[in-house]
């Protein structure tokens, strides 16, 4: 399914190239060839036409300079631009941006002196109007607005100088049609002059706001189809990269569960049932726990890893396999210990790992109802076996491991008596800070609250019930931290 998407996402953007791209780049060029065939071609035959017929062209001091120019131009940059279309270039773009010029120039010169030397002064206006409001658009569309506002001031120029040659007020009469029932009042110039003259500004103010933007979209388009095209280049490599991380993730996570106690081991002590679980905010958590029988005790580690993620990950799997090699000794004392995996902890993350993370990790050690406690994590919530409930802070009994190199002299312990029916719940912040929909905190007070309400059910159960009660009041809000419970009930 994802291969598909990925093609589909590749041929959309092919497509978009392709309906983009390629005529945005070469629109201006393919205009450019229309307008040198358009007039190269035509001039090109009335000149033969009218040589073969009169033996000469009609003005020829005139049309042997203009027309030779202006053929020579339109055709040669014709044909040069045609050829590089056909071939799927857009050829040398300094020569395709002089051929532009040299025909916006030459269509202006060729009005100038059409309109100058034309015996016809009303066609000649005609000419002049219609040509420059033309070309005041093209010339807007193919270079930029203020070409075609020099264009137009031109046109402009050409059309005052005319209208003042002759004299603003000469006068035209205008022959009414057959039929028509009243003489045509007569015209001068001035109002031919004023006529044309607004239909040009008209035609330099819309070429000055408009073919400009049409222009620079024709320059935006292709560099904002290559940004998406490097956008999707940047997405699929991202793609591939969560993917390799993704399956890196989900070995870590295997072998993460792999290393937690099973339910087997769980009941292996024969003085206490115990229940746990432990739920990652993430792919791999950086929640501890682990619960070691030997002889007639049990060990208890509980903690957290600063943040979460694969690296968070590692160091729950660094304390999880030194804490079972330090309990290998004859007599392990747990002060000893955890200022021992302190200083293992380390060397590793500052050295090796080159990171600063720490954790929070607390060690217990039951022995028929004599349960030892050293190390700062969080608060441990006891209710005895007549309900009663009793919370004992940590907080005195060390700092953070792996912060320091000698965190010996800052650990503590402490101890407390259970009966039979007495239980304890040790938990990571994951469980009191998960949020509801308003932002409020699960809070101690609700999970001890929790706690009490099921605390007839077996250990397990109980564990279950808290984990339940927690995703009820996230009612769909992420998890931003791993949750890990244990139950501990003296049989």
């Amino acid at each position: 399914m994802k291969t598909e998407e990925k093609a589909t996402g590749r041929d959309l953007l092919a497509e978009a190239e392709e309906m983009l791209v390629a005529p945005s780049k070469n629109v201006k060029i393919r205009l450019l060839i229309i307008f040198n065939f358009i007039i190269g071609i035509p001039v090109l035959i009335f000149n033969v036409v009218t040589i073969v017929k009169n033996g000469n062209l009609n003005n020829p001091g005139r049309d042997w300079i203009m027309y030779p120019m202006l053929l020579s131009i339109m055709l040669t940059s014709g044909f040069y631009n045609l050829y590089h279309q056909v071939k799927g270039s857009s050829g040398n773009p300094r020569l395709v941006k002089t051929f532009t010029w040299l025909t916006i120039i030459m269509l202006q010169l060729v009005s100038i002196a059409a309109v100058q030397s034309n015996t016809n002064l009303a066609l000649s206006f005609l000419w002049d109007v219609t040509i420059s409001i033309i070309m005041i658009f093209i010339t807007g569309v193919m270079l930029n607005r203020w070409a075609a506002l020099v264009y137009g001031l031109f046109a402009f120029a050409n059309m005052y100088f005319l209208a003042t040659r002759i004299g603003l007020d000469f006068t035209y009469i205008l022959t009414a049609p057959e039929g028509y029932g009243h003489p045509l009042p007569p015209k001068t110039i001035m109002q031919f002059v004023i006529l044309w003259g607004l239909m040009m500004l008209i035609s330099v103010l819309v070429a000055f706001s408009e073919s400009g933007v049409i222009g620079n979209m024709l320059k935006v388009i292709p560099r904002v189809v290559a940004r998406i095209r490097d956008a999707g280049d940047q997405k699929r490599k991202l793609e591939v990269e969560n993917m390799r991380m993704g399956a890196e993730l989900q070995v870590a996570q295997k072998l993460q569960m792999m290393v937690l106690p099973r339910p087997e081991e769980l009941n292996a002590c024969t003085e206490l049932e115990i229940g746990a679980t432990m739920q990652p905010a993430s792919e791999v958590g950086g929640d501890y726990y682990d619960v070691l029988t030997k002889e007639d005790r049990t060990y208890i580690g509980v903690g957290d890893v600063t943040d979460h993620g694969l690296a968070s990950g590692v160091v729950m799997l660094m304390v999880q396999s030194a804490f079972r090699i330090l309990l290998e000794e004859p007599e392990p004392k747990l002060e000893h210990a955890l200022a021992q995996l302190n200083a293992l902890l380390y060397k590793n993350i500052q050295g090796r790992l080159q990171d600063t993370r720490n954790m929070t990790l607390c060690l217990l050690r039951h022995e028929k109802g004599r349960v030892d406690i050293c190390g700062q994590h969080e608060k441990v919530i006891l209710i005895r076996k007549s309900g009663t409930l009793e919370i004992h802070d940590t907080r005195d009994l060390g700092i953070y491991v792996g912060l320091l190199e000698d965190i010996s002299h800052t650990i503590n312990s402490m101890t407390l008596q259970i009966e039979s029916g007495d239980q304890i719940l040790l938990f990571t912040d994951g469980a009191t800070e998960a949020e509801n929909p308003a932002g409020e905190q699960y809070s101690e007070v609700r999970l001890a609250e929790t706690f009490l309400k099921n605390r007839e059910k077996p250990v397990q159960d109980i564990v279950t019930a808290i984990k339940a009660d927690i995703i009820k009041w996230q009612a769909g809000v992420p998890l931003y931290d791993d949750i890990t419970l244990l139950v501990l009930r003296r049989k």
